[in-house]
């Protein structure tokens, strides 16, 4: 039923670290890596005829070991959503939300990004594709000391060109704009 989500889940967890300390290489404990990360992400998905949507949360946790950087933790928590329609078989558009928190547990510092896509694709001709990408975040830190915001403007027109006879080949003229 394309009213019943796909689910996924994944956890992953890493352990870097250094063997010991090299000789006469003026190193000490404090300079060799270790550090275990931990990822959780779970994402639900919904397919319909011209229609798609999904739900993704992802947390992660880096616990640094490394004496007298024992404190040096990152914590990270996202959520995002995707909605995306199909009204016809040469346009489609996309619209990505997403909020990620991220603590630094060291400098006690927490900040947050959020973000806002928008992708299109329109194919007016067969071989000919134009597609847009409008993308804007901001950004700011719980003591309120940062805020920056960004924002991306992409567009590009192509159109697949038949230059030759080479089998399976394929050549394309295209011309992009980015801001």
């Amino acid at each position: 039923s394309r009213w019943m989500p796909s689910l996924a889940y994944a956890v992953s967890r890493t352990r870097q670290y250094g063997t010991g300390v090299p000789e006469n290489a003026g190193f000490t404990t404090a300079n060799v890596p270790d550090q275990v990360s931990t990822v959780h992400d779970a994402s639900l998905q919904w397919q319909g005829v011209r229609w798609r949507a999904g739900y993704r949360f992802n947390r992660s946790f880096t616990d640094n070991r490394q004496p007298g950087r024992e404190r040096a933790d990152l914590a990270l928590s996202m959520h995002a959503a995707t909605v995306g329609l199909s009204p016809s078989t040469a346009f489609d558009v996309n619209v990505d939300l997403s909020t990620e928190r991220q603590v630094n547990v060291e400098q006690a510092v927490r900040g947050t990004v959020e973000r806002l896509g928008v992708t299109g694709n329109w194919r007016p001709l067969a071989g000919t594709g134009l597609a847009a990408t409008f993308t804007a975040s901001r950004n700011a830190d719980a003591p309120r000391t940062e805020r920056t915001g960004n924002s991306e403007l992409r567009v590009e027109l192509s159109r697949a060109l038949a230059l030759g006879r080479r089998e399976g080949a394929r050549d394309q003229a295209f011309v992009r704009y980015a801001r």
